[in-house]
């Protein structure tokens, strides 16, 4: 497909395929002022783990490839499992690169299914099937073919949207474009901003760190 190669292109992906870890720290602010920090680390293929702390208490939450979990201590140490969409939303985040590169992965599917507008803006508008059913879209930008906005949705109707995600700030990193903003929308939630501080990559991580505390 010509328009994922050029997307691939714009960001380095055939580069990015090669790194293993990334590690980057992040910091989410809502309209209110109060939001999280913490640390977050990717590892390829598809594990990812956030450690950092929200209104003071301590909390990781990760997924090693398999499962995703999350793990928070304020007055009592609460552990639990994430539903299948919140792992879906993590294993997106995971990757390394594009994650419309999930689409060439067993089980899952990538098409593009219409053209869109993102602040007046054309956007393709790609649709990635997982293997549960469940799907996600990606709007990339018709003239820089970087992603411009990611949105889930509360059920494969595809007609309620959970939460859309506005990628900003591409800058280089090498020969790599990484976008270094976010901005989160949920509901009728103020909408809150995703900020990526240092970016560090090939830094390792063992796989002990994205495995959860406890046992099925």
């Amino acid at each position: 497909m010509v328009i994922l190669k050029k997307h691939y292109e714009a960001i380095g992906q055939s580069l990015l395929e090669g790194v293993q870890t990334v590690r980057m720290y992040v910091t989410e602010v809502d309209g209110f002022g109060k939001g999280q920090k913490y640390e977050l680390i990717k590892k390829s293929p598809n594990k990812i783990r956030k450690e950092g702390t929200i209104l003071g208490e301590n909390f990781i939450t990760a997924f090693d490839g398999d499962t995703a979990w999350t793990w928070q201590q304020d007055r009592d140490t609460v552990f639990r499992w994430l539903d299948q969409r919140q792992e879906n939303l993590l294993y997106v985040q995971s990757i390394i690169g594009s994650p419309l590169a999930l689409g060439e992965r067993e089980g899952f599917y990538l098409e593009i299914i219409k053209s869109a507008y993102v602040d007046k803006v054309a956007q393709y508008v790609f649709r990635l099937d997982f293997p549960d059913g469940s799907f996600v879209d990606f709007y990339v930008d018709k003239k820089t073919f970087l992603i411009r906005k990611f949105v889930t949705y509360t059920d494969n109707s595809g007609e309620q949207i959970d939460r859309e995600i506005f990628y900003s700030n591409y800058r280089k990193l090498g020969s790599f474009q990484f976008p270094y903003k976010f901005e989160r929308k949920e509901g009728n939630n103020p909408p809150i901003d995703v900020i990526v501080g240092e970016i560090a990559v090939g830094v390792g991580a063992a796989n002990g760190l994205f495995s959860p505390p406890v046992q099925r």
